[in-house]
């Protein structure tokens, strides 16, 4: 019994080598097999192959090319806007607001030539899809794309819609809260096109920025004027009124002296009194001539002094509409691109070609597997 069992533990110990051996020899030959097939059938590898490259060749000749031309631009400096600062800072003391001896700024008009608001004005000018599409329809470089692709009037807004994400304004850091730095593009069908269309676009979009700043200034200027004439009207019409009652007033003192044989000023003066009687018939005749006579307001009201010297201010000056001024600065100018976007030419063909060598040995190895 312990003889046999020892005899059929040495045969399975003599058989497991040979199985492991005609396994390898088995995977050694499939291996072998498949090189052969593959080698034997490598002008369909090798159709294949050329066949998908060619496509991907006539692809990227054929493809519509994209070319990207950006800048970088952050906020004016001082010497980029000093004759527009010159210009408002000329109509500023008609702001200033002046209580008892204190003088107090006003910023209304300084608040509107800062050079950061004068920036994200210009940014978000640049990102209006509005000012895009009055860009985009006076274009000569896209309306010869509209033309060169034969897209009609009814597919113009779809064309126009695929171009506001081509002309953009973004930080340079998308993670800063409060970007300084932004990137302008401009992506257009050819290189020279896209540069000239960034060009012509931050002119654009600068002259817009340009009108809407010296709009906003003189309505704040207008506005200024308006309420100036305004308060100057109420404070001189008080003036008046004061000035006529003070007539009426001497008047009737006139009247009550002359009834009360008043000639001269009584010793025992009441300032007190409501019709000043006691200055006696001589002093109210050259009051009353006086009054008569008399048109210098401001006496009566200070105020009507600042008044009038502050809208003489804005009357004198006026604000010019060809001012020279820029609301950005280039930290990276506009060059023209060397660089396509797409089509990745290289990069198709060589996926292609991969392509179509993965594809031909697919075939080859799928009619070994049927064979």
């Amino acid at each position: 019994m312990s003889n046999h069992q020892n005899s059929t533990t040495a045969n399975q110990q003599t058989h497991q080598p040979q199985r492991e051996k005609l396994v390898v020899n088995n995977d050694d030959l499939s291996i072998k097999e498949l090189v052969a097939a593959l080698f034997k059938n490598k002008a369909i590898i090798i159709a294949c192959t050329i066949a998908l490259m060619l496509v991907s060749i006539a692809y990227v000749m054929l493809a519509q090319e994209w070319w990207s031309a950006t800048a970088k631009v952050v906020k004016p400096q001082i010497q980029d806007y000093s004759e527009l600062s010159y210009q408002v800072r000329k109509f500023q003391p008609a702001f200033e607001i002046q209580e008892e001896e204190k003088i107090i700024q006003n910023n209304d008009m300084l608040d509107l030539i800062g050079n950061e608001a004068m920036f994200e004005q210009f940014i978000l000018a640049f990102n209006s899809t509005s000012n895009k599409k009055r860009f985009l329809l006076n274009s000569p470089q896209f309306n010869q794309y509209l033309s060169a692709n034969n897209i009609s009037e009814q597919d113009t807004d779809k064309a126009l819609s695929n171009w506001y994400s081509k002309l953009t304004a973004k930080p340079a850091n998308k993670r800063d809260k409060n970007p300084s730095v932004f990137i302008i593009t401009m992506q257009s069908h050819t290189r020279n096109s896209s540069y000239e269309m960034l060009n012509d676009y931050v002119n654009f979009v600068s002259n817009i920025v340009h009108d809407e700043l010296l709009s906003g200034i003189k309505a704040t200027i207008d506005a200024k004027q308006s309420e100036l004439e305004n308060k100057l009207f109420i404070i001189e019409s008080k003036a008046k009124n004061t000035l006529e009652i003070e007539r009426k007033k001497t008047k009737l003192a006139l009247r009550i002296a002359k009834e009360a044989g008043i000639q001269e000023p009584l010793q025992n003066l009441n300032n007190n009194e409501f019709f000043s009687v006691s200055l006696g018939l001589k002093a109210l005749n050259a009051k009353s001539n006086v009054l008569n006579d008399f048109d210098e307001l401001s006496i009566l009201e200070p105020e009507l002094g600042d008044l009038n010297a502050k809208l003489a201010l804005l009357n004198r000056n006026n604000l010019q509409n060809d001012i020279s001024f820029d609301v950005y600065r280039y930290l990276e100018n506009i060059e023209i691109p060397y660089y396509r976007d797409s089509p990745k030419r290289s990069l198709i063909i060589l996926f292609g070609t991969l392509a179509g060598f993965i594809f031909g040995v697919g075939i080859v190895l799928f009619r070994q597997v049927l064979k």
